[in-house]
């Protein structure tokens, strides 16, 4: 508690002498706790509030995909090698592995094994377009550029990424190989092109 100091007392017209009337002191009486017999409540009925925030930078929710395929692009932080007709494409075991069930049991290290291996190797010896795989790798990473506007040079190297869509599970890439088929369909080419489905 904090006394509370006083100056001398004027009683009547005179004032105490300083020698008879010392200062006064006053402590005030302690607090008594108080208690509430109910809790005080805002309401029963819930109240709508509105919080107005900045709007959201577009395309913020996908700064990881974005991320991964500048590091696909630049060739960064890479631990394989997709090895077609002695071409090298570099990427990420993990992205690999998230797209596609073959890739993720290739690629996975035994749980025994304690070193890591710094780089693996996956080598495409059934197929003889480098763009083929270029193409697959577009699909994984879901490259813009060249992945919207989905157009092999050849029928050859269109029947590469079938090959690939069917080896590594790739649903999506299938689709697009055999939508592209479907463009330039005419009877010249129709029953070669049946070929290809059927293998």
């Amino acid at each position: 508690l904090k006394p509370v100091w006083l100056k001398p007392l004027r009683l009547g017209s005179s004032v105490l002498s300083a020698r008879r009337a010392s200062v006064c002191l006053l402590v005030p009486p302690p607090l008594q706790s108080m208690s509430l017999e109910r809790v005080p409540e805002l309401g029963s009925k819930p109240v709508s509030l509105t919080v107005k925030l900045p709007a959201m930078e577009a395309g913020l929710e996908d700064q990881l995909g974005k991320g991964l395929r500048e590091l696909y692009r630049n060739g960064e932080f890479s631990d394989v090698s997709v090895i077609c007709a002695e071409q090298t494409f570099p990427a990420h075991r993990v992205v690999l592995a998230a797209k596609s069930e073959v890739f993720k049991q290739g690629l996975a290290m035994p749980k025994d094994k304690e070193e890591v291996a710094s780089r693996q190797e996956v080598r495409l010896a059934d197929i003889s377009n480098p763009e083929a795989v270029k193409l697959m790798l577009d699909h994984i990473y879901e490259e813009e550029g060249s992945w919207k506007e989905y157009d092999p040079k050849t029928q050859e190297i269109n029947k590469d990424v079938l090959r690939l869509a069917q080896s590594f599970r790739l649903a999506g890439l299938a689709e697009r190989a055999t939508h592209w088929m479907a463009k330039g369909l005419s009877t010249g080419n129709v029953v070669e092109r049946l070929t290809i489905c059927e293998d």
